[in-house]
């Protein structure tokens, strides 16, 4: 559920941090960070309440497992839905002309370099 919610706000958030890093995030980030680490990470933590729910945990009572164990999960469920449900203030970026002067400053960098070297 939560992958459909910020799916759509991926592109964006690709195309931003394209924009204020020197490491380029290609475009096979986008249906990773969507669709196959979240499906791995609910493979893995129901694999964990499972195994949870029929062994137990050590000799724990019941009430502090549901407590602080129950409890931080739920918390923590609850905060991610209301984080990606909070709307990104984001300026639009235009790539092309980010591209654009990232080359210049590359070039004008290049040129007072060897300039200075002379």
């Amino acid at each position: 559920m939560l992958c459909a919610v910020a799916g759509p706000r991926l592109g964006v958030l690709r195309a931003h941090i394209n924009s204020v890093s020197s490491v380029k995030v290609p475009k096979l980030w986008e249906p990773l960070v969507g669709i196959v680490i979240p499906v791995v990470l609910f493979v893995m933590m129901a694999m964990s309440i499972v195994k949870i729910l029929t062994n137990g945990y050590e000799d724990y009572p019941s009430s502090y497992l549901l407590i602080f164990g129950w409890g931080s999960v739920a918390v923590a469920v609850i905060a991610s839905l209301i984080f990606t449900l909070i709307p990104w203030k984001h300026r639009p970026v235009d790539t092309h002309a980010a591209v654009v002067q990232i080359l210049a400053d590359d070039a004008d960098d290049t040129a007072s370099i060897e300039g200075g070297a002379k």
